[in-house]
């Protein structure tokens, strides 16, 4: 069967493919701002806090200048790609129908890619400097809330919100929102805990449809992709890594290698079409005093 894929298919079929995966992105992705990055790495700047303002009550005063802190963090990004072979009765079909099976799971696979760049970026080592010769660790000493033989609690929730608002906000620019980013076992401890479900001792609800909403503060978001430092499994850790952070806590990255495209590959017998798609993507943490990793044991 002859089947012909024109240069306007190719490009209805990237147009359709990554407008349905910003639609369907519903967990972390969405959140952080987001720069382009030309070449293997874009240059941040960190300026620190400028404070003490001065007064002007001096006649002919001389001006005093400040010198904020002044960084670098590198941001870069990382070639992905996922391709999968189709028969040549089904290309055609697929390549117009943006909900076709195929495309879904493929859309999927992307989107899970996105959760993990930055799930990685929340407590990675950060390329720093001038010239991208430092680094920076995550800061386990203020950072970090032991898991302490407990699941998620309040007392900890409690804590994550101190170290933000003593930190992050320090320098009370307290304008970005709030969020926590846990898996469906945290929810479940949540959720006997009497103070989160009860009206009694909110001034809402908790849960809307079934999720958390907003509690303590924080913006609930559940995902599937947060690692142990166990390694084990959902529900089975005792050091689930969650965290909490503020909205302009990462800075993600889209590079400009962006391509889906199907061909057909004359090297294989039958000559079998393939789907492919490629996205250039990365994220980096800004700043250190903005993310805060709570550790959970899911065993307790």
């Amino acid at each position: 069967m002859s089947v012909s894929i024109t240069a306007a298919n190719r490009l209805t079929y990237q147009d359709g493919f990554y407008a349905a995966v910003e639609d369907m992105s519903a967990g972390l992705w969405p959140l952080f701002p987001e720069v382009t990055v030309e070449g293997e790495m874009k240059r941040l700047d960190y300026i620190g806090v400028i404070d003490g303002v001065q007064s002007a009550n001096t006649r002919f005063a001389p001006i005093v200048a400040v010198d904020p802190t002044h960084d670098n963090r590198w941001l870069s990004t990382e070639v992905n790609y996922q391709a999968v072979q189709v028969d040549a009765k089904d290309v055609l079909n697929i390549m117009m129908d943006p909900k076709s099976e195929y495309m879904q799971r493929l859309q999927s696979a992307f989107m899970r890619k996105r959760e993990d760049v930055i799930i990685e970026a929340l407590d990675a080592t950060v390329t720093t400097g001038v010239r991208g010769a430092g680094t920076q660790a995550f800061d386990t000493t203020n950072q970090q809330i032991a898991a302490g033989g407990t699941n998620i609690t309040l007392d900890k929730l409690s804590e994550a919100l101190y170290i933000l608002e003593s930190r992050a906000y320090a320098d009370q620019d307290m304008g970005q929102p709030l969020y926590f980013v846990y898996t469906p076992k945290q929810k479940q401890a949540l959720l006997k805990i009497s103070e989160v479900v009860n009206t009694d001792y909110a001034q809402h609800q908790a849960l809307v449809d079934g999720r958390m909403a907003s509690f303590y503060g924080f913006n609930f978001i559940s995902s599937n992709r947060l690692i142990a430092g166990d390694g084990l499994g959902a529900g089975l850790s005792t050091s689930r890594e969650c965290y909490a952070f503020t909205g302009d806590a990462i800075m993600k990255g889209v590079g400009l290698t962006k391509i889906v495209d199907a061909y057909q590959d004359k090297t294989l017998v039958k000559h079998p079409w393939m789907l492919y798609v490629q996205e250039d993507i990365g994220a980096v943490r800004r700043y250190e005093e903005k993310v805060v990793k709570v550790l959970c044991d899911e065993t307790a």
